[in-house]
């Protein structure tokens, strides 16, 4: 089976270039915290001058396997010298929530404490850092919240200081919901929702079990 095309986006949503024949690609997905991506490509190929920092790549049509380009450089071969292959590396697009603090608010004792279903917990964190924060110059743009479904036991948590994707894991590995951030090109939005686990164990007849060799 043939590797999947890489798509080149800008933050704008523009479409930069296409790439298929790279030397080797390494996408990785987490359930509970953000994965990351490396690419490796010869520089002298088509599109390559649209790997640059913050823009996306996305696995073909996938809006479920994008990544954000946070590194890029030359490999280094044994002789201490620059190749013609480029690396370029970064976290997949739920990284974003890694770009935020939770600062606590004025009241509250020093936390920002919230109450209620466990999915809705983990989206108002991301909606008060994230996408409606006091501070307007942390909002992150594009970033929307799919509706809340009320997932997961009622509960309470509070975080002060930490980083945002940490605090996502922390609740969500407790509640076991993940999480993720995906494309919506028709609209231009990068999605936060959250995801309820599935069991595909051979111990359950009602999906297609996966059993690795």
């Amino acid at each position: 089976m043939d590797a999947p095309a890489i798509r080149i986006i800008s933050p704008d949503f523009e479409l930069l270039g296409e790439i298929k024949n790279y030397e080797s690609l390494q996408f990785t997905r987490r359930f509970y915290s953000t994965g990351e991506f490396e690419l490796h490509i010869n520089i002298n190929k088509a599109n390559t001058g649209a790997l640059q920092n913050e823009n996306l790549i996305m696995l073909g049509k996938d809006v479920t396997r994008v990544g954000i380009i946070r590194h890029r450089e030359n490999e280094i071969d044994e002789n201490g010298d620059s190749t013609d292959t480029l690396i370029i590396k970064g976290p997949t697009l739920k990284g974003v929530c890694g770009q935020r603090i939770i600062v606590p608010a004025t009241s509250g004792g020093g936390y920002d404490s919230y109450s209620g279903s466990q999915e809705a917990i983990m989206k108002h964190f991301v909606n008060a850092h994230c996408v409606n924060p006091t501070d307007t110059n942390r909002k992150i743009k594009n970033l929307v919240i799919a509706t809340d479904q009320g997932r997961g036991i009622s509960d309470q948590w509070r975080f002060r200081f930490d980083n945002l994707a940490d605090a996502l894991e922390q609740v969500g590995q407790y509640s076991k919901l993940g999480w993720d951030v995906t494309l919506d090109l028709e609209h231009s939005q990068w999605i936060f929702d959250v995801i309820k686990g599935r069991n595909l164990t051979a111990s359950q007849d009602t999906l297609p079990p996966v059993i690795f060799a």
